[in-house]
């Protein structure tokens, strides 16, 4: 039987450092890339199983840069999207097959944590936030 210690939040997972982030539903992680998005986790539950191990399940965005060029669309479409896969000619007599652009999904997931130990951080509400240009026009 696993212990539910955080349900209906966002998470983020940083192995790494052996963090766990925990926003409200609804808030972002603004600083985190689409290459590290396959660490966070949305409308998600953190659990601790008796063994000390930690589970999250939740939804997640994932994305996927595609860039290719070659003429043997077949091949092409072993490893792309067919929606980003589109044709054009080369010097107007052979053809080619072009990808380009950002596959995105959403999954829903269950991830097993590495380790049993981890420090967690909860936000449990955001007081305000500014926008600003540069930097220097927060410090004012």
């Amino acid at each position: 039987m696993s212990k539910i210690l955080y349900s209906n939040v966002n998470i983020l997972i940083d192995e790494h450092n052996r963090e766990i982030l925990v926003n409200p539903t609804g808030e972002r992680f603004y600083h985190i890339g689409h290459k590290e998005m396959h660490s966070v986790f949305f409308d998600a539950t953190l659990s601790l199983d008796e063994n000390g191990i930690y589970t999250i399940e939740g939804r997640q965005t994932l994305y996927n840069e595609h860039s290719a060029l070659g003429s043997d669309y077949e091949k092409l479409l072993c490893k792309h999207p067919k929606e980003l896969i589109k044709k054009s000619s080369l010097f107007w007599l052979f053809g080619t097959y072009r990808v380009s652009g950002v596959h995105k999904r959403e999954v829903s997931s269950k991830y097993i944590c590495r380790y049993k130990e981890y420090c967690i951080i909860q936000r449990e509400k955001f007081l305000s936030h500014e926008f600003a240009q540069d930097k220097s026009e927060l410090k004012k």
